[in-house]
């Protein structure tokens, strides 16, 4: 049996006012009334079953399950319209839809799949990132980038790219201070990062220190981030150093924005992996293969 559809219009006056954060703008934009945008979102969250606003005197604030709905719909609709568009200008290029962790859709993929539109502009491709702990294949991407797991349904999983951890820091501070040996980056302030999914344990500076055979001193202080590439963005504006993946360091490193500092080189517990449909159309089975020529597996 299929599943009961939700009030479409209703989803609509939902997504309208979670952009605008106002049922007023809302209704300019839907041509209705606040009220009228006001009872459907009631209709809504009737047939969710939970709050999606918080009703409060200078307005509406989304509640964290709503928050997280208008991301989810909101990507539905901008896929709705941007498939609409295609098909009524007469577009016959292929979609491919990828979709990958954040750090490494940021720092590793984006530039890749730049070069690959320029090399086969005949393609079309979509890109979201999301977190580590997104479960891959349940959006319907046709290709996706995540740490291996247990069997996604409709999915194989093939190595993409494992790489190394190791010690990164802007080159002035290695002048500055003569870094020379692993012993001498712990004169520098240590960034680091600390993934919220705990089930997710990368290598730390404690890890770094017993690679190093260094004594277990508490590492300087420094800036700590939920995300790798915001802990390289700050490692490339001099904030201190940085314990990163080498693989997304490449580019940094031939611009000279950073330098690989002496010390041990950490294997990557959770090597990327790309997933694609058992049955891919040709179009994305073309940029798997292209993907995989490009990673280190």
């Amino acid at each position: 049996m299929p599943h009961p559809a939700p009030p479409l219009a209703a989803i609509r006056a939902f997504d309208a006012c979670a952009r605008h954060m106002s049922m007023a703008r809302a209704g300019q934009e839907l041509h209705l009334s606040a009220a009228a945008v006001s009872h459907q979102i009631k209709l809504l969250e009737h047939w969710m079953g939970y709050a999606l606003f918080e009703r409060l005197a200078r307005g509406v604030v989304l509640t964290d399950a709503g928050r997280d709905y208008a991301t989810r719909i909101h990507e539905v609709f901008d896929r709705l319209l941007s498939t609409t568009h295609e098909l009524r200008a007469g577009a016959r290029k292929p979609v491919v839809h990828v979709r990958a962790q954040l750090s490494l859709a940021s720092l590793w993929l984006l530039p890749k799949l730049v070069q690959f539109g320029k090399d086969c502009p005949d393609i079309d491709l979509r890109l979201t990132a999301d977190r580590i702990d997104d479960i891959p294949g349940e959006h319907g991407a046709d290709l996706s980038i995540y740490p291996q797991r247990k069997d996604v349904r409709g999915y194989r999983q093939e190595p993409l790219l494992a790489s190394h951890y190791a010690a990164f820091a802007a080159p002035q501070w290695v002048a500055t201070h003569d870094i020379q040996t692993p012993a001498d980056v712990l004169t520098l302030p240590m960034l680091h990062t600390r993934v919220i999914d705990r089930s997710f344990r990368f290598p730390s500076w404690e890890d770094w220190l017993v690679a190093a055979k260094l004594p277990q001193t508490e590492p300087v202080a420094g800036l700590q981030t939920s995300l790798f590439h915001l802990t390289q963005a700050a490692c490339e504006q001099s904030a201190g150093a940085a314990l990163l993946l080498a693989a997304y360091c490449k580019h940094a490193l031939a611009q000279g924005v950073l330098v690989q500092l002496p010390g041990p080189e950490i294997t990557n517990p959770y090597p990327f992996h790309l997933l694609s449909k058992n049955t891919p159309s040709s179009a994305a089975a073309q940029v798997r293969e292209w993907l995989l020529s490009q990673g280190d597996h």
